[in-house]
């Protein structure tokens, strides 16, 4: 299997910082003090959309915290999981951070009802 590196890149004003971890691109880095929060509305889209960020972030120690919004019951797809699917939705949840290193007390519920966030 080959090796996988990362290369991070960050545009600050007209310099360009290239680097092989998150430290190294930036000139205010305290490792110890280091957090991530993400914040999505959906249990899903911080996993799809920033996958590769939080994979990076805890291979250099850095804790990963994620807030869910909603609470996830109207991702059922038929009536059979209509009951469940929250609840299934957060054992998916907590299983795909677990593979990726994360912990399962980071990740935070907020538990608006999906689809009434306006209300």
């Amino acid at each position: 299997m080959a090796k996988t590196s990362f290369e991070f890149v960050r545009l600050v004003g007209s310099e360009r910082r290239v680097g092989s971890t998150l430290a190294s691109v930036s000139r205010q880095w305290k490792q110890a003090g280091e957090r991530f929060l993400f914040i999505a509305p959906h249990d899903d889209d911080v996993i799809i959309g920033g996958g590769l960020l939080i994979l990076s972030s805890l291979k250099e120690k850095i804790p990963v915290y994620v807030a869910i919004v909603t609470d996830g019951s109207q991702g059922y797809c038929s009536l059979k999981e209509r009951d469940a699917i929250s609840e299934i939705r957060r054992k998916e949840t907590y299983a795909a951070y677990k593979t990726r290193g994360g912990k399962k007390k980071n990740i935070i519920w907020l538990n608006f009802p999906s689809c009434g966030l306006s209300q």
